[in-house]
């Protein structure tokens, strides 16, 4: 069963851009790492950083459907140290730079 909540939008899956935000035990597991390890060999850009509520935010572009579908799926299943109860997912219109980066905590 698929914990991603996904906000559709028709127009964005050209662009495979999107915000996903990624509840449970998320933080102090390695998630961040395991995220940047994950979207480099994909060809994924974007960032995540750790939010003060707990969550872990992650801003993705990806290259095509097929890597998004990928990185979907691994990202409901975290880490082997994580638990991931939820994954809220919606459209980013904002520019992304290339290549993925860890941000500091927001």
């Amino acid at each position: 069963m698929s914990k991603l909540n996904e906000i559709h939008d028709e127009n964005n899956r050209k662009n495979q851009q999107y915000y996903y935000r990624i509840h449970g035990r998320v933080q102090g597991v390695g998630f961040r790492n395991w995220l940047e390890d994950l979207a480099q060999p994909l060809g994924i850009d974007g960032f995540c950083r750790n939010l003060s509520d707990g969550t872990v935010e992650l801003v993705a572009k990806a290259p095509d459907e097929e890597v998004l579908t990928t990185l979907e799926e691994k990202v409901n299943k975290g880490p082997w140290a994580a638990r991931v109860d939820r994954v809220d997912k919606s459209a980013w219109k904002d520019d992304i730079q290339k290549g993925f980066e860890i941000l500091p905590t927001k």
